[in-house]
């Protein structure tokens, strides 16, 4: 997690390169394992909350879908376009500040995007979480039953903390 911060000791070409790898070695990190399984799991299980089917999902009999339109993967995606163009057209002289409020102002924007997107009923709005469910399609993996049902005790804890 705080190797990005040695690239700092890096000038030049080799700055890239390390960049390069170090982006590589975190992608495959993140890209192998269970985690991918168990993030399809987790929203399978919320679809199941939402569409009422906790037991038949349970069983194995049910199988909601693992993408999520809420899913971070989505704001993810959302927010790397709005905080590229931000960062070439707003009129900000360089400065030590100009990319934090960059950033802000890009995370700003994007959550209001992001909200007006969720609220909305109609499919032009919901175009602009295309980019992040496809997305998900690399960050997610069809779960097998026993993952599912470790999301499923997880959606029940939650459920039962916020309705007792």
């Amino acid at each position: 997690m705080l190797s990005p911060i040695g690239l700092a000791f890096f000038s030049g070409p080799w700055s890239t390169i390390a960049g390069v790898v170090l982006s590589v070695a975190l992608l495959f990190t993140i890209l192998r394992g269970r985690a991918l399984h168990l993030h399809g799991a987790e929203h399978r299980a919320i679809a199941a909350a939402e569409e009422h089917c906790l037991a038949e999902t349970w069983d194995g009999t049910v199988k909601p879908t693992r993408f999520s339109l809420r899913c971070g993967t989505n704001f993810a995606a959302l927010a790397l376009p709005v905080t590229f163009v931000a960062d070439h057209a707003l009129p900000f002289a360089p400065a030590f500040w100009t990319p934090v409020v960059v950033l802000v102002f890009s995370l700003a924007l994007t959550m209001e995007l992001w909200r007006l997107v969720q609220r909305s009923s109609r499919g032009f709005w919901h175009a602009f979480l295309l980019p992040g469910l496809a997305l998900q399609r690399l960050t997610t993996r069809e779960p097998r039953l026993d993952e599912t049902q470790v999301a499923l005790r997880a959606v029940a804890a939650v459920l039962a903390r916020e309705l007792s």
